[in-house]
């Protein structure tokens, strides 16, 4: 693309800038009154039309200002953008209420994407990853009754799972808690993923130990360890989003009810960011897939652990990008340090 004269960026800047406050086209008399430039509304007029000539703003329809295309906020994004510093009342609710929850990491995402989506007014995603990369920690063997063992698996990232595995007979308490100590031996600090693919070979000559039990997990680990928590998208703030002056038109109101209906769109989407390692913008068209085409996203990513995971936002196109990249990235940090504090 041609280098922009600095007439010419001031005028795109503005323009994107009312065009987020106002979501209405902009002409040449409304930057000239309201930014009082010391250029005329004329030739505010022609520069306007030299940069929809280069694809950076459109005319929506004849007679009236312009608006930013894909191409012009990407170009503002990334050469024009004035990021806005947050305050220490946003950063103060980001840290409580993502600090309030110390022990359980479902909750703790889910309520990172509330927040999230409250200060953003957008509609906010916060993806739980594929723990399959995860380290195995421990498990735990416990007599619930008679016939039935409860089986804890707990992964160091802090998340864990149970299930109930049924018995012949009556297993003393000391011989599950060798069992389990044992078993605990071979697979202490294996992936998940590691786990599944060898655990006949680890847990084969084992002297000591309930050798039905031991069968058990080597016959049923593709369900034993098939851990259920694969990408899950928490979404937050579905109200604020739709209330936005774009959700009165029918097209805009029909996709974000497709993807919400449909979570795979959002799953994929940022399933993909995971291995970015800074803040990811794609604007409009920019997104692939037909249902998120007319939205802009914004990513980042967090670690539990050695397993990423990503949050962000969508919004649409004129989305306030000066107060949400800060805002998405303060909100990643937080989160990182509060998982690997706990």
């Amino acid at each position: 693309m041609e280098e922009l004269s600095s007439r010419e960026k001031l005028i795109l800047q503005l323009t994107v800038n009312n065009f987020i406050s106002t979501g209405l086209p902009v002409g040449s008399r409304i930057l000239w009154k309201n930014y009082n430039l010391d250029i005329s509304p004329a030739t505010i007029r022609n520069i306007m039309f030299d940069l929809e000539e280069t694809g950076l703003l459109e005319q929506p329809y004849t007679s009236a200002g312009r608006i930013p295309t894909d191409k012009g906020f990407r170009t503002y994004i990334e050469d024009l953008i004035h990021y806005e510093k947050l305050t220490e009342r946003e950063k103060r609710i980001i840290r409580d209420n993502i600090e309030s929850i110390k022990n359980n990491i479902d909750d703790l995402l889910k309520k990172t994407s509330l927040v999230l989506g409250k200060l953003s007014k957008q509609l906010s995603v916060v993806l739980t990853p594929n723990f399959y990369s995860g380290i195995f920690e421990k498990l735990e063997l416990v007599d619930v009754s008679s016939n039935k063992i409860l089986v804890v698996i707990t992964l160091k990232a802090g998340l864990f799972k149970t299930i109930i595995i049924e018995i012949d007979s009556h297993i003393p308490k000391s011989e599950l808690e060798e069992t389990a100590r044992v078993m605990n031996e071979r697979l202490y600090g294996l992936t998940l993923a590691e786990i599944k693919n060898t655990i006949d070979r680890r847990l084969t000559n084992i002297s000591s130990g309930n050798k039905g039990i031991i069968r058990y997990f080597i016959e049923y680990s593709e369900n034993i360890f098939e851990i259920e928590w694969e990408e899950y998208a928490h979404l937050g703030s579905t109200k604020e989003i739709i209330e936005q002056i774009e959700f009165k038109s029918s097209e805009y109101l029909k996709k974000i009810f497709n993807l919400l209906e449909d979570k795979k769109t959002i799953i994929n989407i940022f399933k993909k960011r995971k291995n970015e390692e800074k803040i990811t913008v794609t604007i409009g068209k920019e997104n692939v897939d037909t249902n998120i085409d007319i939205f802009s996203v914004v990513t980042a990513v967090y670690k539990i652990e050695n397993v990423k995971g990503t949050l962000g936002i969508i919004g649409p196109r004129r989305m306030r990008y000066s107060k949400v990249i800060p805002l998405v990235k303060y909100t990643a940090k937080m989160l990182n340090e509060t998982i690997n504090a706990n």
